[in-house]
């Protein structure tokens, strides 16, 4: 296992607290078992191949060496989907992106780019006497759908399963994007907060380009005081959760901020309610 690297976390104010940091003998034992479930659950599901999307992010890079070290990098097939706009943040992402291939071992062969932009309909014009959802957002949230799209139809074509990258914090604070980021056969880092799999990826041999990124989705607070005030927020009441973590030094506002937003997403997070009226099972 590598030493532990530089990452984002380091130019946050605030320090990562104990009650979120692992150990480099923690982290060593959590990629070993990750990577032993992974292997398993592909062979239950005898299935020998992976497929899944590279954005330049911590996230897919650690589902990837996860995916890697449970498959070997010759079962792994990868592909690299960034939106053109904004056009510099695109660049950096296929550059990291290329980096973690070349880090993990992964050939050429099994490596593939497809252009999502094109796919993408909605525009300001689409978008009048719509809703008050800016455009810009809307045109976000089709891209990860066509990517996650792409990723199912290339499992069906390579006969592998399609595997995911979300982690606990966007999942708590739902800054996914549903029918996108969060349909995968296997969702390997969902039980990770976002400052975990920061740890992990520092531990793994993992180019720093990847670990110095900031998180790919916006919580509104930094990733610390987010995983804080989930973590607190879902362990005790509301209220001792705020004390707990002003107490610990984050902000209390920003702390009330993200419990409000985890308790309103709630809905979100359930899965699509069936409406059992004729029979129970």
């Amino acid at each position: 296992m590598t030493t532990t690297q530089r990452s984002f976390l380091g130019s946050i104010a605030l320090p990562v607290p104990a009650v979120l940091r692992i150990s480099d003998e923690g982290v060593d034992r959590l990629i070993r078992a990750k990577s032993e479930a992974m292997r398993d659950y592909f062979r239950a599901r005898g299935c020998t191949k992976a497929v899944m999307a590279l954005d330049g992010h911590v996230d897919s890079a650690v589902a990837c060496a996860l995916a890697v070290q449970a498959l070997g990098s010759a079962n792994v097939i990868v592909f690299k989907m960034a939106p053109y706009n904004p056009f510099g943040e695109a660049v950096e992402s296929m550059r990291v992106a290329a980096q973690v291939t070349r880090a993990l071992g992964i050939t050429a062969q099994n490596q593939h780019f497809r252009s999502i932009e094109d796919a993408v309909t909605v525009t300001p014009a689409s978008c009048e006497n719509l809703s008050p959802v800016p455009y810009a957002r809307r045109n976000a949230d089709m891209a990860a759908r066509e990517r996650m799209k792409i990723l199912m139809d290339a499992a069906m074509a390579f006969g592998a399963l399609a595997v995911g990258s979300l982690n606990l914090t966007e999942h708590q604070l739902t800054t996914y994007v549903r029918g996108g980021d969060d349909v995968a056969d296997l969702q390997p880092i969902r039980d990770l907060f976002q400052t975990e799999v920061y740890q992990v990826a520092a531990r793994q041999a993992l180019p720093e380009s990847a670990l110095l990124r900031s998180p790919r989705t916006n919580f509104g607070v930094d990733c610390v005081t987010a995983d804080i005030a989930i973590l607190f927020g879902t362990k005790w009441e509301p209220e001792e959760g705020v004390e707990l973590a002003v107490d610990l030094g984050f902000d209390e506002s920003q702390v009330r901020q993200v419990i409000a937003r985890m308790e309103q997403a709630k809905g979100q997070r359930e899965a699509p309610h069936v409406l059992k009226t004729h029979r129970r099972w």
